[in-house]
């Protein structure tokens, strides 16, 4: 599990990996949170980091 917050859009960016596969969902500024959605990933992942960048962007690091 990891997580980022995105505190221009104050929004928070939950990445899970759940049998091999990357999911991701955003608790919004309302505390509403979005479904988890399965992030396109090309293997098997066994741990995963995030992080936003100033353009609010999410980079997922994940080992294969």
């Amino acid at each position: 599990v990891a997580g980022a917050i995105d505190t221009a859009g104050k929004v928070f960016h939950l990445t899970a990996v759940f049998n091999g596969q990357i999911h991701h969902r955003i608790r919004n500024a309302d505390s509403t949170w979005t479904p988890w959605a399965r992030a396109g990933n090309p293997g098997t992942a066994l741990a995963i980091g995030a992080t936003v960048d100033p353009d609010r962007a999410l980079h997922l690091v994940a080992t294969y």
